[in-house]
């Protein structure tokens, strides 16, 4: 009887709890209805979800937009927590906030207060959303409405927009190009890195303030380049001249890109430039080089055909001047006429030293011993209103080069410093050791990265503009008064350092002096010491068998009559081919065989080596007024060769043959 009370208590106690749960829902929804008939209908058509909830989370209504977005039918759903809506790690904020909102006396959430959280699934996967919350009170409760939008194409296409805002920043940023964005009127609106750099600008702020058109050379250039830009619309490699920061002038090739208006007018410029000032530097010096290299082949070339001729009249007068009478004017004419032709010898070294064709006789050496052999000379040359001081460097290395073109190099250097310094100054002698790498061999063409030994000197006399600099080491090039000098000194310079494999540098600005600097390989070999000679006075004479071969008639005729006058007996031969001939029906010994370097058909140094073979005792004489890859490696005499440089006169033909002969 007891049980049978207990057991239909409980059950009337589960069926209330049940009918009471209805009634909350029913109460829900009513308080939905009561405010507006339509209203569920309205909301169930909407593309937002809609869940209301009672203060205690407890969801009590879930459109069909809910539905969607959830995953739950509202079946599933009513009844439950909100928490079932949201990521674990979630529900502790939203639930403060949702708290929060149901203490304030807010009734509706205002826009800018809509939050973004995270939805949870069904599926239990996981979407952005943007919810905002309001309240509603009626007679049957109160109750939280959260309306939700899932923002997850949103967040995607936001995500895409940012990567490629991203992408496009780096791209502009990182641009190893110089790029911009400018106004025609010249205002520069946005600008990269490399942009400033090309530019000389330490930030954006300085590149702001600057406009356009002061980059260009002056405006007439601007207006030209609008102009264009504005028929072309967009220009392709346009290569120009800007000014730096700094005020110097840079090279630069671009792409330029119009933005037009509707009526067809420029309203943007946007530019890609590249710095090119230091390729122009290297073009300039290739040009150069190429230059340099023509007139070298033409002033050897030059040269070569007159020394032949210079040769011959040095040594016909030489014997003239030894069968004339002293005293008599016939010996005082021939004595001019020598002179010019030594005048005019000297300036054919000249050329052949700049056009890297004279023999040089190489030497390892030290060239502070050099410049110390000079110094008394260079004093007597420059003037007493000029400071001549030397900063040699006492562990300097050596070098293998001609010593006596050394000397000619630091004397035509400081003669020509000496000429800048009109009123006065200081000039500075300088060795060092020095190492060029490759940031040095990038910037000057044709330069070998290694150890050099530098020989500099130094003025500080009214300096050079880069175009004079672009011509001083041409023949005849000069910045003298007429009648105050040949234009050859600095050639020769040139010509002697290419043809020793050194560099040469000039550096200098209009009134800030020049310097000359000079890399010379390191060598690790001996020093060797020079041996003088000394040239005979008197025409020497012998009676031994000479072979003559010379394809130039009158050096052959001179060479000729000096040799056969003091008793030698000569056999003449214009070629290579004569002279294997008369070898071969001469049965006798010939002693000596003299004979050009450069000959067509056989030079001389192949008829040498032929006529080795019939003739071993013979000694051989090389002569040439200039060498090619025939005489030998570099330019260069290989060890045991004799050689006679052209020009020569009778008294030194006489002695070298003399000395050959009795060796």
């Amino acid at each position: 009887m007891n049980e049978g009370k207990k057991t239909g208590s409980r059950d009337s106690e589960k069926a209330g709890k049940a009918l009471g749960t209805r009634k909350s829902e029913n109460q829900a929804s009513a308080i939905v209805r009561l405010s507006n008939p339509d209203f569920e209908k309205i909301l169930d058509i909407s593309s937002d979800a809609v869940i209301s909830i009672d203060y205690d989370r407890k969801i009590i209504f879930f459109n069909k937009a809910a539905e969607k977005v959830f995953g739950y039918t509202s079946t599933e759903i009513l009844g439950k927590s909100l928490d079932i809506l949201l990521p674990e790690r979630s529900v502790k904020s939203h639930g403060k906030h949702v708290q929060d909102f149901s203490a304030s006396s807010k009734q509706h959430m205002m826009k800018d207060e809509r939050r973004e959280i995270l939805g949870r699934r069904k599926d239990g996967s996981e979407f952005p959303a943007e919810a905002s919350i309001s309240k509603l009170d009626a007679e049957a409760g109160k109750i939280l409405t959260v309306m939700l939008r899932d923002i997850s194409k949103r967040k995607e296409a936001e995500k895409l927009l940012r990567e490629g805002e991203e992408r496009y920043r780096l791209f502009f940023t990182d641009d190893l190009s110089g790029d911009f964005i400018a106004t025609p009127e010249g205002a520069i609106l946005e600008c990269n890195a490399a942009f400033l750099q090309i530019f000389g600008f330490h930030s954006f702020k300085e590149a702001e303030t600057t406009k356009l058109n002061s980059l260009f050379i002056d405006d007439k250039s601007y207006q030209e380049f609008l102009g264009t830009l504005k028929n072309e619309k967009r220009l392709k490699h346009y290569e120009t001249e800007f000014r730096h920061f700094s005020n110097k002038i840079i090279y630069v090739v671009a792409n330029f890109i119009g933005r037009f208006s509707s009526s067809g007018d420029l309203v943007e410029i946007k530019g890609y430039l590249f710095n090119i000032t230091e390729t122009k530097k290297i073009e300039k010096q290739l040009f150069h080089a190429q230059k340099m290299e023509a007139i070298g082949r033409l002033a050897g070339g030059v040269a070569h055909d007159f020394n032949n001729t210079l040769t011959a009249i040095s040594g016909f007068s030489d014997l003239l001047l030894d069968s004339c009478d002293k005293e008599g004017s016939q010996y005082m004419i021939l004595k001019e006429v020598k002179s010019a032709a030594e005048s005019a010898t000297s300036l054919t070294k000249q050329l052949l030293a700049f056009s890297r064709k004279q023999i040089l006789q190489f030497k390892v050496l030290n060239i502070n011993s050099i410049v110390k052999n000079t110094w008394k000379m260079l004093r007597r040359v420059i003037s007493e209103q000029i400071e001549l001081n030397a900063a040699l460097d006492d562990n300097l290395g050596k070098v293998k080069a001609d010593p006596v073109q050394i000397e000619q190099i630091i004397m035509n250097l400081a003669v020509n410093a000496r000429d800048a310094m009109e009123h006065g100054g200081r000039l500075t002698i300088e060795t060092k050791n020095v190492t060029l790498d490759e940031n040095y061999t990038n910037q000057h063409m044709r330069v070998v990265s290694g150890r050099y030994v530098m020989l500099a000197v130094s003025d500080n006399g009214i300096g050079m503009d880069e175009e004079t600099q672009l011509q001083i080491f041409e023949p005849f090039f000069s910045t003298k008064k007429k009648g105050k000098g040949t234009g050859l000194g600095l050639s020769t310079v040139y010509g002697i350092v290419v043809q020793s494999n050194g560099y040469i540098w000039v550096y200098s600005e209009p009134g800030h002096g020049s310097t000359f600097k000079i890399y010379f390989p390191r060598v690790e070999e001996g020093i060797e010491e020079a041996v003088e000679t000394e040239e005979s006075e008197q025409l020497h004479s012998g009676t031994e068998t000479i072979l003559l071969v010379e394809d130039d008639e009158k050096v052959r005729k001179m060479v000729y009559y000096v040799l056969s006058a003091n008793g030698y007996k000569i056999f003449q031969a214009a070629n290579g081919n004569e002279a294997l001939e008369i070898s071969r029906t001469y049965e006798e010994d010939i002693h000596l065989m003299i004979t050009d370097i450069v000959m067509p058909e056989i030079s001389g140094l192949e008829l040498g080596k032929k006529m080795e073979e019939s003739h071993p005792d013979m000694k051989v004489l090389y002569m040439s007024g200039y060498t090619d890859n025939s005489v030998s490696h570099h330019e260069v005499l290989e060890p045991g060769i004799n050689y006679l440089e052209k020009p020569f006169n009778a008294r030194v033909l006489s002695d070298i043959v003399r000395k050959l002969l009795d060796r």
